[in-house]
């Protein structure tokens, strides 16, 4: 297996006024295809928010944009 790192690129950011931490986390980076796929849990912090959807970003062109 070979993998190589690139220029880094912002998938996804919280704007300013989250202070908290909690989503954001366990990201995950796959490739099915030539698409490669990014996600990561999308909710708070807690028991309460286990089993939730994640956030899915799909990129098309090797990672250098995301939608």
């Amino acid at each position: 297996m070979r993998i190589e790192f690139g220029p880094e690129t912002v998938v996804s950011q919280a704007t300013p006024d989250v202070t908290e931490w909690g989503r954001w986390q366990f990201p995950f980076l796959y490739r099915v295809g030539d698409a490669y796929y990014v996600e990561f849990d999308d909710a708070h912090d807690s028991a309460e928010e286990y089993g939730k959807p994640k956030m899915r970003f799909r990129s098309d062109d090797r990672g250098a944009t995301w939608r």
